[in-house]
């Protein structure tokens, strides 16, 4: 089962996972509630802020329902908006680590066959010293 789940993420990593879309519509719908909620907001500018992007899809989530696009969506340095998506963002930063798991994954599967085989291999001789014992 570990060694499926790890093949499985390995040969299609994100693009075939519901984590993309999910994030997207979680950010949009942040969005939406951005300017009467206050802890949408919050969570709104701290993530476009410290990430680096802007918007669920893009920037155009604050002016397809009329809402200026906010100062967080910008670099701090140059003032030049983000072209990446949260999404985008968030999808590479866990493309990376599904690699990593994956491969911890298959690390371990390797290592339980071994020890597998090792214990195969005590139990044979374990057994065929019993029976030069008897004798």
């Amino acid at each position: 089962m570990l060694l499926g789940g790890a093949a499985y993420t390995l040969d299609n990593g994100m693009e075939d996972s519901k984590a993309y879309p999910f994030i997207q519509e979680q950010m949009r719908q942040l969005i939406h509630r951005y300017q009467w909620d206050v802890a949408a907001r919050r969570s709104v500018d701290i993530i476009q802020e410290y990430v680096g992007c802007c918007g669920g899809y893009s920037h155009n989530d604050y002016t397809d329902i009329h809402l200026p696009v906010p100062n967080t969506c910008r670099d701090q340095v140059t003032g030049n908006q983000y072209s990446d998506s949260c999404a985008e963002i968030f999808g590479q930063y866990l493309e990376v680590r599904t690699g990593w798991l994956a491969g911890l994954s298959l690390s371990l599967c390797f290592f339980q066959c071994f020890a597998m085989m090792i214990s195969v291999c005590m139990y044979m001789a374990l057994k065929e010293r019993d029976e030069d014992r008897r004798m």
